[in-house]
């Protein structure tokens, strides 16, 4: 006979045997009436006064009420609650914090995600949801149901409580199975693979022309570019890139410029020659370059740099300038 640790205290809220708090107690799935057993002999238990509800479907309601709880009480006290996990790519643990400001956890919202009803969903302040939080004890997610939550474009965080595990797991944290569902990266693979999009947009800008007219601020003298060049940078002008004041280079504004950088700089020698190239700048973090040396894949120091040599000459004579501190 299972020996529950928890049940609703009189006025509902969910509660540990070890916690003195208003009676009369209730079971947290059947809300049948329960009993605080705290004897010398067995250990302190809930149990049902008459029959014990299904023991699974207790199991997944307790969990459940145990992660709604934990969140809206570190919510309100302005405090973080996490969900564990590994990381995707990489494969770290990564703690992933879900609290928000204005985000609610609801319980069993049918009307949000067509065809489904999450366990838990996170809602932000305009009512969509956030991301969705599966309890899963006997049966795992239905075929049609995790084929809908895989098109979605937020995390499906599935775990797996046990009643071992109970009385440890859900008060700060809860562990998500490695089956979720569109889960986040680490911090160091979503760098490298903002890294990754910004190079593939700069090797795509490299080939893309555009007319639409340079600012007045733009580097001067502007005669001094090929035309091949003066496309090129009119496309990256258009595109997010911008000119700071009384600076001589170019920066590109898709990366959040805290792990790594592409600054392109027009050199005029000794000033009387107008521009005589253009020099490539490429900075990176300690933490990205940590990253990088773990990347299996085609993003490296070298062959980023391999990559974007390849591709420079269809923009006429750029020096490649590369910052390793």
């Amino acid at each position: 006979m299972i020996q529950y640790p928890y049940a609703l205290d009189g006025n509902g809220q969910i509660r540990h045997i070890g916690e003195r708090s208003p009676s009369p107690y209730s079971c947290v799935s059947c809300e049948e009436p329960m009993i605080a057993r705290r004897g010398p002999i067995n250990a302190h238990h809930f149990s049902h006064k008459v029959t014990q509800c299904d023991p699974d479907r207790a199991l997944h309601d307790i969990a459940q009420a145990l992660i709604m709880s934990a969140y809206t009480e570190a919510k309100e006290k302005g405090q973080r609650y996490y969900a564990s996990f590994l990381c995707p790519r990489c494969k770290r643990n990564v703690k992933h914090n879900l609290v928000r400001s204005g985000r609610l956890i609801r319980k069993e919202k049918a009307d949000l995600i067509k065809g489904t009803r999450p366990d838990l969903t996170l809602i932000e302040a305009n009512g969509r949801p956030a991301a969705l939080i599966e309890v899963v004890v006997t049966h795992d997610l239905e075929e049609g149901t995790r084929a809908r939550y895989e098109e979605l474009p937020i995390s499906v965080f599935k775990t797996e409580p046990s009643w071992e595990g109970l009385e440890d797991e859900f008060q700060e944290s809860f562990w998500a199975e490695p089956d979720s569902l569109n889960l986040p990266l680490c911090k160091e693979c979503n760098a490298t693979e903002d890294m990754r999009q910004e190079v593939d947009w700069f090797l795509e800008a490299l080939t893309v022309s555009t007319d639409k007219p340079l600012p007045d601020s733009f580097l001067l003298p502007r005669s001094d570019y090929t035309e091949r060049q003066k496309s090129w940078i009119r496309f990256l002008h258009a595109a997010g890139a911008y000119f700071p004041p009384r600076k001589g280079h170019l920066y590109l504004q898709r990366s959040k410029r805290k792990d790594w950088g592409l600054n392109f700089h027009p050199w005029y020698g000794d000033g009387k020659d107008g521009v005589r190239s253009v020099v490539l700048r490429m900075w990176m973090s300690p933490e990205m370059k940590r990253a990088l040396k773990a990347e299996e894949g085609d993003l490296n120091y070298e062959r980023v740099k391999t990559r974007i040599e390849e591709a420079l000459p269809k923009i006429g004579e750029v020096e490649w300038w590369y910052d390793a501190d």
